[in-house]
């Protein structure tokens, strides 16, 4: 046996990219389910494999003689830009992390164990809050692989990790919030020991484990999942860490001026309350029902078969810059990007992930934006002639209120028009100002303020007051950076 003969080089980690990438398809549906029992309602596998399938294809366009450290250098940095969801964020903080750790053209079987060893001494990095079972992995890989000038097969090595996080997800489950990260964990490792064999044992008996572990608890109510991108240092990020009361995870990757490009998701009943103050733009939503066409064959034993014969949520992406209001339209089912900036928001990727007819509400939207996002999908998108975020909520919480499954597609899309346009009819909107609150707001009706960012209640009820003794006056604090909307509702 020796050393030097068998070792790690460019080609066996893209190699086992690409690998990974099958594997986590195979897993996607007992992970996604895992994490819709724990609450987060996340595509947790099937993000987890969108993010190594990115790695996986820019490692792909390198020269077949690449080094190591070159293929985790480019693995990771397209890792971070794909990652979506917390199992996307895992795996580019494990790509990015050993990036940081491992500039070598190869590894030997020792310097393979002090890469994971690294490895897994980071993963508390990538939690915004603490975890027992990230806590228990981190120790148990740390006692295994303690040796490692006595391992000589990276086979050994493989397993051994494998093991160790089997071990301690048995040990730690079913007291463990994070569980469903640790399951993915589970299934990474899984893959690395049968990187040299073609049985897939450890990936099979990962998920038979997973599948016979897997509880249908009630959700906690209330937890929106917010995911964001910001540009920072690793002061500030590891500051607004130090704060942060919230559940969720970041990672990044910095370059050489310091400043780091970081993905973060945060689950909090408000989350925008825990972002970090450099964010400026975030996309909140709440968990959705699970549903699997085609579960595959090992699976289909843990998994219920879900009826879709009752009343379903329908598809609903609003744009906003009151994070007063994000809340309120998540949980109902939309999803929100909130944007205090103001400027061109990207649209397409969030459309691809919502089944349509999908009601898009966004002020900012201008008609060439609207063309083109037409032309990608002319056929489940309604766009809804919206004019300031107080439209937005009324057409968003109208468009979101539940439907019977049974509707075709055409007569969703009818209904859905028909609901945008009567709250449009029933709401006259407009920035407030002292001249248009006489000549709009009849005697009667209901007043809604939507109050800016910039402005308190105490200066807007001078302006209210004394019109009418009996009119009803909601005010929300919407804390939009633009002018207060005055709403009147007939």
């Amino acid at each position: 046996m020796t050393t030097r003969e068998e070792a790690v080089v460019g080609r066996d980690v893209a190699a086992w990219l690409d690998r990974l990438d099958n594997d986590l398809t195979r897993a996607a549906a007992v992970l996604c389910a895992l994490d819709e029992q724990r609450g987060y309602g996340e595509a947790l596998g099937r993000d987890a494999a969108l993010c190594v399938r990115e790695a996986s294809q820019a490692v792909a366009r390198l020269s077949p003689g690449a080094g190591v450290g070159e293929v985790l250098d480019v693995a990771a940095a397209a890792a971070v830009a794909a990652a979506r969801g917390s199992g996307g964020v895992l795996i580019s903080h494990l790509l990015a992390r050993a990036a940081q750790a491992h500039p070598a053209n190869e590894l030997t079987p020792v310097g393979m164990a002090r890469l994971l060893r690294s490895l897994a001494e980071d993963l508390p990095l990538m939690l915004i809050a603490g975890s027992r079972l990230l806590d228990d992995i981190v120790e148990s890989l740390r006692s295994d692989l303690a040796t490692t000038g006595s391992i000589v097969w990276l086979a050994e090595i493989e397993t051994a990790v494998w093991i160790a996080i089997h071990t301690a997800m048995s040990e730690a489950w079913p007291a463990e919030p994070f569980y469903p990260l640790g399951a993915l964990l589970s299934v990474v490792a899984a893959s690395l020991a049968d990187v040299r064999s073609d049985s897939g044992s450890a990936l099979e008996t990962t998920i038979e484990f997973l599948a016979d572990g897997a509880r249908v608890d009630p959700p906690p109510h209330g937890l929106l999942t917010l995911e964001a991108r910001c540009e920072a240092s690793p002061d500030e990020i590891e500051r607004w860490r130090e704060d942060c009361q919230a559940s969720g995870l970041v990672t990044g990757v910095v370059d050489d001026f310091g400043i780091g490009s970081y993905v973060l998701v945060v689950r909090a009943a408000h989350p925008l309350d825990h972002v970090p103050a450099i964010l400026t733009r975030a996309i909140v939503s709440t968990p959705q029902p699970l549903r699997l066409s085609e579960p595959d064959e090992g699976v289909v034993s843990m998994l219920e078969r879900r009826s879709h014969a009752g009343p379903v949520t329908p598809a609903v992406l609003a744009v906003t810059g009151g994070r007063g209001v994000v809340d309120d339209i998540a949980q109902l089912g939309g999803v929100v990007v909130w944007d205090r900036a103001g400027g061109p928001v990207p649209l397409g990727d969030l459309l691809a992930r919502l089944a349509g007819p999908v009601v898009l509400a966004a002020p900012s939207l201008t008609a060439t934006d609207a063309a083109a996002l037409r032309q990608v999908d002319p056929d489940d998108l309604i766009i809804a002639p919206v004019s300031n975020d107080l439209d937005v909520l009324h057409v968003a919480s109208a468009a979101l209120e539940p439907v019977s499954a049974s509707l075709s597609t055409s007569e969703l899309a009818a209904l859905q028009r028909s609901r945008i346009r009567n709250e449009l009819e029933t709401l006259d909107s407009f920035a407030l100002t002292d001249d248009e609150l006489g000549s709009r707001i009849e005697a009667g009706r209901t007043i809604e303020v939507l109050l800016s960012a910039r402005e308190r209640e105490t200066d807007i009820f001078p302006l209210l007051q004394g019109r009418d003794a009996w009119q009803r006056i909601d005010i929300i604090r919407g804390g939009q950076p633009g002018a207060t909307i005055v709403g009147v509702v007939s």
